[in-house]
This record gives C-alpha cells, structure tokens and sequence, in this order.
C-alpha cells in the first residue's frame, strides 16, 4: 500500500486569548471551523455615561467652599472635558489636560484645607473611573 500524501496544516487563531478549548490534529483531510467567543472584560463607557460622572465631579465641586478662584479653575477643566465627550470627533488629549488641570486643583485642596479632604474622599473615585477614560495614568491622583 503507496503511503498517503501528507496533508498540510494550517490553523489560523484570530482574536483574543481563550481558554478551554483544544486544538488537534488528525490525520487526512479535513476542514474545522470554530468560533470562541471571548469576554470582552474591558468596558468602553457611553458618552453619558461618561457626562453623568462629569456632572457629579461638577456638582461636588460647585458646592464645595474652595475658595472662588480654586473652583474656577477645577470646573472649567471638567466643563472642557464635558465639551470634548460632546463633540463628534473629540479631541481625547484636550480632555485629559482639562480633567488634569481639575485633579490638581482638587489634590492641592486636599493637601492644604480641610474641606480639601472630605472634597477630595468624594471627588477621588469618581477620578479614578474617568481619568483612564482619557487616557490618563491615575499616577497623578497619588
């Protein structure tokens, strides 16, 4: 008996990493198809969603009793950020300065009024979800 042709081998792994699946090989020709549907565990927030934490951030902020001219400054950062989540193709670095220029004021606050401090228990989480958001390293907060 003439020994069989070898057949080729190709396996083609497109997306994600997966787990709990095998791979085999059998001999001859055949053709497999599967499709792994992965978890997506990176969650890409809606733009209002991404506003609704703005708004809070902007809320605390107005009825914080930072002096004037500090809560100027913090809420102008976050109306910038607002206004880029609301543009049709934002501009994500221009956001991010905005957002920083506001958790500066807010961690300056903290470091040198008490009302700093219970403002910046609240502010820091609300922080700590947008700042990625835009690209942020949350460093900045430390």
């Amino acid at each position: 008996m003439p020994p069989e042709p070898s057949a080729s081998q190709n396996i083609n792994i497109s997306g994600s990493s997966f787990s709990n699946s095998s791979i085999a090989q059998a001999k001859g020709n055949i053709h497999q198809v599967r499709q792994v549907e992965s978890e997506n565990t990176t969650e890409h927030p809606q733009a209002a969603d991404i506003i609704a934490l703005l708004d809070h951030l902007k809320a605390l902020l107005n009825d914080s009793s930072l002096p004037e001219d500090q809560k100027t400054k913090a809420i102008r950062g976050v109306e910038t950020a607002k206004d880029q989540v609301n543009e049709a193709e934002p501009d994500k670095e221009y956001a991010a300065k905005g957002l920083e220029h506001a958790a500066k004021v807010l961690k300056q606050a903290n470091e040198t009024m008490s009302e700093g401090t219970s403002l910046w228990e609240k502010a820091e989480p609300i922080l700590q979800k947008l700042l990625p958001i835009f690209g942020v390293a949350l460093g900045i907060l430390a």
